[in-house]
This record gives structure tokens, sequence and C-alpha cells, in this order.
């Protein structure tokens, strides 16, 4: 948030559109509010500073709904998505990637690493060459079923809403995988006879990251329960569908 620009708050917002291009845009308050539909009230989940993250939300209202998850703050509308905090390193990784998955070239973060799969897999291939034509051949059946048409068929705001949430769960895998080799180590050092001092000043802060890290995962594992158990939610969710029915009752109203 830019608080320089004008007597109003202005707002340096990321705006994606259904075809993955984006551009930075500034608005202010008012601007913003018309451009999304919401009320002053649904912009302060957003508008809490970067370092001080709010508690993961999904907030859904009539035209829009507000995405808040870890470091990811966004409003998604049917045609268009306003990515907050745009200047942050971890949301400037997101944005190109999030981009090249509304583009088809990145296949979402996949469940089955959580089911066994080994931790050399890479189901986003990061690699240099992700745009191969082997790679492409070489993929899971997995794989290649993200990338069929029904990817294409799907409305923009359940595309932005699922590349938001797995970029989210390759983000706290990342963590686990950072943390995990880290935890057995010590955990090898206490189980020898002689355990060196310097081993126990270690797991105070490891003890503080996991329980933190507990916490966060938990508040969001609960944030997205609430929503799949809502069934008003669920259904106000699909922007498009209810902008379609707009727009066709007001073309039958004017014939």
């Amino acid at each position: 948030v830019n608080r320089n620009r004008s007597h109003y708050y202005a707002f340096d917002v990321m705006v994606f559109d259904k075809n993955g291009d984006y551009e930075m845009r500034a608005f202010t308050k008012p601007g913003l509010l018309k451009d999304t539909g919401l009320h002053a009230r649904d912009l302060i989940v957003l508008d809490s500073g970067f370092h001080r993250r709010p508690r993961p939300a999904i907030l859904i209202r009539e035209g829009a709904f507000i995405v808040c998850m870890s470091f990811i703050r966004a409003i998604i509308c049917a045609d268009n998505m306003y990515l907050f905090h745009s200047y942050a390193n971890d949301v400037k990784t997101f944005t190109t990637k999030f981009s090249d998955y509304l583009k088809g070239r990145r296949p979402p973060f996949l469940p089955s690493i959580f089911l066994g799969a080994p931790s050399s897999w890479n189901p986003l291939g990061d690699t240099e060459n992700d745009n191969n034509d082997s790679d492409k051949n070489n993929a899971s059946p997995i794989e290649n079923s993200i990338n069929d048409s029904d990817f294409d068929s799907l409305p923009f705001e359940c595309k932005a809403l699922e590349g938001i949430l797995s970029h989210v769960c390759r983000h706290y895998y990342n963590r686990t995988e950072l943390i995990t080799p880290l935890v057995e180590n010590v955990l090898d050092e206490l189980s020898a006879k002689k355990v060196n001092p310097e081993t126990l000043h270690k797991l105070l802060p490891m003890k503080d990251f996991i329980s933190l890290f507990e916490i966060e995962t938990t508040l969001m594992r609960n944030c997205l329960n609430e929503v799949l158990q809502n069934d008003e939610d669920m259904v106000n969710m699909l922007l498009s569908e209810k902008k379609k029915t707009f727009w066709y009752s007001a073309a039958n109203r004017e014939t």
C-alpha cells in the first residue's frame, strides 16, 4: 500500500487476466472497490501489512472472493485476479509461476507427493527444460490429465484458486523438506551416549519453528474445511456462472 500518492490510500496491485497476462496497476480505495464490487470492510484483511500476516481466510462475496493464504493475498473475480504485496520476493516468485500456470505451462501441485511419492520427484518440473517436448512425453498419467482440455474448460475463478492453493502447498512442502533433515540430524546426535551441549541449544529454535508451522498449517486446514462444509459459500464461488446468469436475465428483461 502506498499512502503518499494522494489523500486516498493507493494500492499497487498486480492484475491478472484469464490468459495469464498481468500488469501492475495503481488503485485508489474507491477505484478498487468499484472494480471488484467489494465493501471497504472487506479490504481490512488485505491491508494489514505484509509482515503482519492475518489468519488464513477465504471470504465469499457477491461478485468476488478474497483469498488470504500464507504470503498470498488476492481478490478473485470472474475475469481477473488482483494480487497484493507484489513487491515481496515470495509474491514475485508466485507471480511468474502463476502466469505460467494459467497459460498451461505448469501443472498444479499434485497431492500424490503426500501419498508416498519419492522426494526426488518434482511435480512442478522446476528445471530449465520445463517446456521440452520430451518432458511432456515422459509425463505421468496424472500430469497428462492436468494438461488436457478439462483444465481449459474450468472457470477462471477455479483456476485462480487452484493455482494459489497449489503454490501454498508447495511452499509448505518445501519447508518440511528443509526442516526434516535438520531434525533427524539432531535426533541422531541426541541418541548418542555423550550428547554435545551445542546440540541441546538447537532444540529450542527447532521446537519454536515446528510449533509455529503446525499452527499456521492447522489454521489453513480449518479455513479450507469451513468453506468445503458451507454449501452456500461453495455455490457462491461460481462467479462465472453467476455472471452468465446475470447477463442472460438482463438480456431477457431488455427483450
